[in-house]
């Protein structure tokens, strides 16, 4: 069985943070690697330059990622109407206008 360093994500497309030593280290080595490219290669003065090395820093990464990780693919979780904040608040202004326009029937009755 494979070891995995970077599990898939559980919603969505792609990998969730690193469930080892390893994995961490690899991201370590990354962005250290980066700094020193960012320090070595100014963007500023040589912006092609560090552009191309930038991609082929994080396409090394992304090629560890991919070999040590899980193969990630699309996963949906279904989330419950109630459990969505942005539904609560349609079910409350929801709510707060038929009380309202309950009590202005009334009132006009």
């Amino acid at each position: 069985m494979k070891n995995v360093w970077f599990p898939a994500k559980k919603n969505g497309w792609g990998w969730q943070a690193p469930t080892c030593w390893q994995g961490w280290a690899v991201l370590a080595v990354y962005l250290a690697l980066f700094i020193l490219l960012t320090s070595l290669i100014h963007p500023k003065e040589a912006l092609v330059n560090w552009a191309i090395s930038s991609v082929a820093l994080t396409t090394g990464l992304l090629f560890v990622i991919r070999v040590k990780g899980e193969a990630p693919n699309w996963k949906w979780k279904k989330i419950e109407k109630e459990k969505r904040s942005l539904f609560r608040l349609e079910k409350t202004l929801d709510q707060e206008a038929d009380s309202q326009n309950g009590s202005n029937k009334k009132k006009n009755d």
